[in-house]
């Protein structure tokens, strides 16, 4: 959601001064477009919280969301989901593949968003790649790419502690910074 004023029929970069400051409704306006961006940015999180935690979801509250939540029915929509071993993008109650077969869903059927791990395993992983290529969707975190996969390998999933190899002696809390190391002190 953004707010857009128009002079003359075309777009301005920003809301003048003027009515910024003078015009209860455009303040109104500006802090719920601050409150929605707020919100999108936490069911992000909460989202892709739940893809790696294997949270399991019911069809109906699924079904609830995509028509009554306009903030996050959008983060919905390009995720792929399973239930049971059938996986696909949800659609009126059912699971679409991307090869286009579509698993019907019961209301209190139990669905989680898709891992990485889950779509490798079934064997599907480069078949949604593809398709998510080919349609140019965007996901809102990645669910389908390498660098989720390759990212832990599944650890977290399974409880393993994830490794430190490739991160930066900066980013690491196990070494102390080289300024806290006494003068003529090089660590091995």
């Amino acid at each position: 959601m953004s707010l857009v004023c128009t002079k003359g029929g075309k777009p301005l970069k920003a809301v003048p001064a003027k009515l910024k400051e003078r015009t209860p409704t455009v303040l109104e306006l500006k802090d719920a477009e601050k409150n929605l961006k707020e919100q999108y940015r936490r069911a992000k999180k909460m989202l892709e919280e739940m893809m790696e935690d294997g949270t399991p979801l019911l069809a109906r509250e699924i079904a609830n969301v995509m028509t009554y939540n306009p903030v996050i029915a959008p983060l919905l929509k390009p995720l792929v989901f399973q239930s049971g071993t059938a996986l696909g993008f949800y659609a009126d109650g059912a699971l679409v593949a991307a090869d286009g077969t579509r698993t019907e869903l019961a209301e209190d059927a139990e669905v989680k968003i898709a891992h990485a791990l889950d779509l490798y395993e079934s064997g599907t992983w480069a078949d949604y790649q593809k398709y998510l290529f080919e349609k140019e969707i965007r996901q809102p975190f990645k669910q389908g790419v390498p660098r989720a996969l390759h990212q832990d390998g599944g650890r977290a999933r399974q409880g393993v502690k994830p490794s430190l190899r490739g991160a930066s002696g900066a980013a690491r809390k196990d070494r102390r910074p080289a300024q806290d190391a006494p003068l003529g002190h090089r660590r091995q």
